[in-house]
């Protein structure tokens, strides 16, 4: 196990000399963190590192372990965004400008990859927890997403693998993780937006 600050910049890049001099068979990007309400009101320092973790991070591990899967021409990589990465969602406004930047990369660089031997696979989920917390211990997100809307962790991991292997472009697990791609690739944003900022609201409050 190697424990890095994906956030901070100079321990990302000792991580990624360290993953370009290996031969990695599989990547799997999935670091992230999230905030809530106004972006005006909130710490700027960790909102600029959330987009470090979020957003550069994935683009810097992925380069790192790259020319050595070309070379090979074998490899793997999992990337995680979001379904919140298709919409505007004010109130959790660099979240989902992280994601969405994640979301557009992966695909991009699968299309580049095509034929190369390398696999890489966007999961773009809904909520996902290991298991359902006790009242006491419950956070905001947990009371405000009903129980039957969120996706196991070891459930979601599998499928994730196994989409992986069959190098598909995405997938997206569980049934909000599917209503928002929906909502995100089909309805005007201009209508969406207000909507889904509202549900964001409650939770930054």
């Amino acid at each position: 196990m190697r424990a890095t600050d994906l956030s901070d910049r100079d321990a990302r890049a000792a991580l990624s000399a360290e993953l370009a001099a290996r031969e990695i068979t599989v990547l799997c990007n999935n670091a992230g963190i999230a905030t809530f309400g106004p972006v005006a009101g909130l710490d700027p320092q960790y909102e600029r590192d959330q987009v470090e973790l979020n957003a550069v991070a994935v683009h810097d591990l992925t380069l790192a372990v790259l020319p050595s899967m070309l070379a090979r021409k074998s490899g793997a990589i999992l990337i995680v965004g979001s379904a919140a990465g298709n919409m505007p969602i004010p109130n959790n406004a660099t979240y989902a400008a992280t994601k969405a930047f994640v979301n557009t990369f992966s695909e991009s660089l699968r299309g580049e990859l095509k034929g190369s031997g390398v696999n890489v696979t966007l999961l773009a989920p809904g909520p996902v927890r290991a298991d359902s917390p006790a009242a006491e211990e419950a956070s905001i997100v947990d009371r405000m997403v009903p129980d039957f809307l969120w996706m196991d962790t070891t459930q979601t991991a599998k499928q994730s693998l196994d989409a992986l292997g069959k190098n598909k472009m995405r997938l997206v697990p569980g049934l909000l993780g599917k209503a928002m791609s929906v909502a995100g690739q089909y309805s005007p944003r201009a209508i969406v937006a207000p909507i889904v900022g509202s549900f964001y609201s409650k939770l930054g409050g």
